[in-house]
């Protein structure tokens, strides 16, 4: 299933770079590249995907009890390889 998901993603990637003309805004985000208000609608993106997943982990407890299953995982990793990217991000400014 992982190996699915993984194939799926990649085609929606590609589907997506060529659907944005290979020189929109989300083909210059993907490249890791853009203007100032390109990065910003990644940053804005990848907010608002933090804040969904963190959602799913709220909701999954409140409905199971207190177990957050594979959501609390995800939240784990998010939160980790956050604190650390605002360590680095603050040590290099």
């Amino acid at each position: 299933m992982a190996a699915g998901v993984i194939v799926a993603y990649v085609v929606l990637a590609v589907i997506a770079f060529i659907w944005s003309g290979r020189r929109g805004d989300v083909a210059a985000i993907m490249r890791g590249g853009g203007d100032e208000r390109q990065r910003s609608i990644d940053l804005r993106a990848t907010a608002a995907a933090g804040i969904v997943t963190v959602a799913g982990a709220v909701v999954n407890i409140a409905r199971t009890g207190g177990d957050p299953g594979p959501y609390g995982v995800v939240c784990m990793v998010f939160g980790i390889s956050y604190g650390v990217a605002l360590a680095v991000l603050r040590w290099r400014s």
